[in-house]
C-alpha cells in the first residue's frame, strides 16, 4: 500500500489549526448554547495531532532508516498482531455488557426521550449483527 505524501499530513495538520481556530472564534462570539463551535474544537485537535503526529513519525524513520525497518517489521509480526486482535476482542466484550447496562440505565430513567433509547438500542443491535455477520463468513473461509 501506497504511503500518503507528506503534503496531505500537512494539509491535515494546517486544516486542524483552521477547525480549531474556527471553533474558539464561534466560541467566542457566543457560541455558548451552540454544539458547533464544540465540535470544531475537538475535531480540529483531532485533526492536527493526527497530521503533525505524522509529519513527527516520518521526520523520525528519515533521520533513522534502521529503526522504521525494525518498527514495519514490528508492526506486521504475527505475534504482535495476534495481541492486538486478542486485546480488540476483550475490550469488544467489555463494550457489550457495558452498553447493554447502559441501556438498562438510561431506559429506568424517567425523563429520558424514546430516540436516545431507541438510538442506543439500534446501534447495539448493529454491531451484534456486524459481529455475527464477520463469524459466519470468517467459519466459511476456515
Amino acid at each position: 500500500m501506497k504511503q500518503p505524501s507528506r503534503f496531505l499530513y500537512w494539509a491535515m495538520t494546517a486544516g486542524g489549526i483552521l477547525l480549531l481556530a474556527g471553533g474558539l472564534v464561534l466560541l467566542r462570539m457566543g457560541g455558548d448554547g451552540q454544539v458547533l463551535p464544540y465540535l470544531m474544537l475537538g475535531a480540529g485537535c483531532g485533526v492536527f495531532g493526527y497530521g503533525a503526529g505524522e509529519l513527527a513519525a516520518g521526520a523520525a524513520a528519515r533521520k533513522d532508516p534502521q529503526m522504521a525497518r525494525q518498527l514495519a517489521i514490528e508492526q506486521q509480526d504475527e505475534r504482535n498482531r495476534a495481541i492486538a486482535d486478542r486485546s480488540k476482542a476483550k475490550a469488544y466484550d467489555l463494550m457489550l455488557y457495558l452498553f447493554a447496562a447502559l441501556m438498562v440505565a438510561f431506559s429506568l430513567i424517567p425523563d429520558t426521550p424514546l430516540p436516545v433509547i431507541l438510538l442506543m438500542v439500534a446501534g447495539y443491535l448493529l454491531v451484534v449483527a456486524f459481529q455475527i455477520y464477520w463469524l459466519v463468513r470468517l467459519n466459511k473461509e476456515m
